[in-house]
């Protein structure tokens, strides 16, 4: 089977397939009324990339976001780890006037950052674009193709917060990124660590794989090798999980769910049929295969490159 699939990024024919997606019928954290397919995960051997296929079409996927509701990314900035980590390098570089925000959804990012710097964003849902421009942000592109079409050296900024998995080349948009920054500046992206121990125990069947909007996987490890290849240094990381209410019980309970779901599927699979599920079941029996949340795990990852 792998040998029949090409990386989408380095094109490379050398890859592993590492095990089916569930479908599911959520996409952006909406619940639609078709099933979509969740493919297979597989791992290029040459780029290390981890992707899902077959993917969703652009055209499709940009009717899917443009549907998505205002409240999926909206959340206070004392809920989102990686807006701190990201504001505490972005103050402590000199070069920071000029900033792109890709995916920048409302503009809720920028209001953690002192109102004198110029902001700009790319966003692909209509009303939460048009709400960054009653901030006074300017909306330079739809979609993640946008920087393609921007000037070299334009910001000194270019920030990227759970898109990665959204880009069919990561590596492709990063080195984007790169030219749009002017000498010394940064870029900051924030996505799934691909090799995070929860991922690398549940693999294709893991909540954040399963998730339709994502279709790449990427690691640290993966940003340190694609690093001098694009010119950049990576002088930053940090892990972080993407829960809001985080305390000792829940992160219990959501270990025990994975495990047990690894460990013991028909068991847990049993339990969702008998009606132990906010999942319709009996409507979609497919859906009895989702994964459960592991919201609380420290599986995401921030980086900061510098560009040379």
């Amino acid at each position: 089977m792998g040998n029949q699939i090409i990386c989408p990024a380095c094109k490379s024919r050398h890859i592993k397939h590492l095990g089916p997606v569930p479908t599911t019928n959520i996409f952006a954290g909406q619940s639609l009324p078709e099933l979509i397919p969740g493919g297979s995960l597989f791992n290029c051997h040459e780029c290390e990339l981890r992707f899902k296929f077959p993917q969703i079409q652009p055209a499709e996927l940009k009717t899917l976001y443009s549907l998505t509701g205002l409240d999926h990314w909206q959340s206070d900035s004392s809920a989102r780890a990686e807006w701190g980590v990201a504001r505490d390098w972005i103050l402590a570089t000199p070069i920071k006037f000029d900033l792109l925000d890709v995916g920048c959804f409302d503009g809720r990012f920028f209001s953690t950052l002192p109102p004198a710097f110029k902001f700009s964003g790319v966003e692909i849902n209509p009303q939460a674009a048009e709400q960054a421009r009653q901030k006074g942000i300017e909306i330079i592109g739809t979609d993640f193709q946008a920087i393609e079409g921007l000037p070299s050296d334009a910001f000194d900024v270019v920030t990227a917060f759970d898109v990665v998995e959204h880009i069919t080349d990561p590596a492709g948009f990063l080195k984007q990124a790169v030219r749009v920054v002017r000498p010394g500046g940064l870029i900051i992206i924030s996505t799934g660590n691909a090799l995070s121990l929860p991922l690398r125990l549940l693999g294709s069947r893991h909540y954040f794989v399963v998730n339709a909007e994502h279709v790449s996987f990427i690691s640290p490890q993966w940003c340190k090798r694609l690093a001098g290849e694009i010119g950049v240094t990576l002088i930053a990381e940090r892990r972080f999980s993407h829960a809001i209410f985080n305390n000792i019980y829940l992160r219990i309970k959501q270990i025990a769910l994975n495990i047990m779901y690894r460990f013991f599927l028909p068991f847990f699979v049993g339990l969702r049929r008998q009606g132990l599920s906010d999942k319709n079941v009996n409507l979609h029996p497919e859906l009895a295969l989702l994964p459960p949340n592991w919201m609380t795990a420290k599986d995401h990852f921030i980086v900061k490159f510098q560009k040379q």
